[in-house]
């Protein structure tokens, strides 16, 4: 249900402090067709992995983001919301 109604940042995992977490999250579609180290340049995440078709894929500096991925990235608490903020529209647009 959550891959049809995302709503926003999931948190997968968490260290033992709850300092830094893996968390899913869904994009903006303005973010298709942009580079996934995009995300990296625009926020203060790491792209761990993405789901594309069902399938985890380990991004490279070539990769693409296209309609439907789901991210999955590792974020610190203190910036999980700017991040979640950043992908739910397209990037560069101010929030």
């Amino acid at each position: 249900m959550r891959r049809i109604l995302p709503t926003g940042a999931k948190s997968q995992w968490q260290d033992a402090s709850g300092r830094v977490q893996l968390v899913e999250s869904s994009l903006h579609s303005g973010w298709f067709g942009n580079q996934v180290i995009s995300i990296e340049k625009l926020t203060k995440a790491r792209v761990a992995f993405v789901t594309r078709l069902g399938e985890g894929l380990i991004p490279d500096e070539h990769s693409v983001l296209q309609e439907g991925d789901v991210v999955h990235l590792l974020v610190t608490e203190d910036e999980l919301k700017n991040v979640d903020a950043a992908l739910k529209n397209p990037p560069g647009e101010k929030r």
